[in-house]
């Protein structure tokens, strides 16, 4: 199924995401949600012309702070929030209410929804009511 939607994933990252003038992406998910990503980012790099990835498992105040901080240098960041389940109660949904503040806030204000990405398995609650 994931190599199916490569072209859709890559047009998305491509002239989606990068068109938009993101440079960054903060990749907020607990265990296996993001270890795949953190791997990957750490193995291979950034390729250039590509978002430059982060990733926060973590609800560690120090943590999410610095992750935080990006967004006065003035980075274009965008937020995903990955979850297998299809669900953000805990964690990932507290990360979610605190990223989503300090956008709304701070950064676009109505248009802060432009910034942020969830994803899942399909077939779980949240591509359900997609």
């Amino acid at each position: 199924m994931a190599a199916a939607r490569r072209p859709e994933l890559v047009q998305f990252a491509g002239r989606g995401a990068r068109a938009a003038g993101f440079t960054h992406a903060v990749l907020c998910g607990m265990g296996g949600s993001s270890l795949a990503p953190d791997a990957l980012r750490r193995s291979l790099g950034v390729r250039r012309g590509f978002l430059d990835l982060a990733v926060l498992d973590s609800t560690d105040p120090a943590a999410v702070l610095a992750a935080a901080a990006a967004q006065r240098s003035g980075t274009a960041r965008s937020y995903l929030f990955s979850s297998k389940s299809g669900t953000y109660r805990r964690d990932a949904g507290v990360l979610f209410a605190f990223f989503w503040d300090r956008v709304r806030q701070h950064l676009v204000g109505e248009r802060a929804g432009e910034h942020f990405v969830a994803i899942t398995d399909t077939g779980t609650a949240s591509t359900a009511r997609a």
